[in-house]
C-alpha cells in the first residue's frame, strides 16, 4: 500500500480502507465509483491526484 497504512487515501479521512477499494474506505470508494460512472472524473485522474490506487492485478485468468 502506497501510503504505508490501511487508512483511506482521501485527505482528512481516517477510516480504514476496504480490500479491493483502490485505497479508499467504503464511503469514498462508493462516491468515486458513482463519479466515474457519471463521467465526472476517471480512475486515472483520481490516481494522478493521489486519492486512488491503480486496480489490483487479479490472480486468476478471466474467462473469454
Amino acid at each position: 500500500i502506497e501510503n504505508g497504512s490501511d487508512i483511506c487515501l482521501t485527505p482528512r479521512c481516517s477510516r480504514p480502507m476496504k480490500g479491493g477499494s483502490r485505497g479508499m474506505c467504503n464511503n469514498h470508494y462508493t462516491q468515486a465509483w458513482y463519479a466515474v460512472r457519471a463521467g465526472k472524473t476517471t480512475w486515472e485522474a483520481l490516481e494522478q491526484a493521489g486519492t486512488s490506487l491503480p486496480p489490483r492485478k487479479t490472480k486468476f485468468k478471466l474467462r473469454e
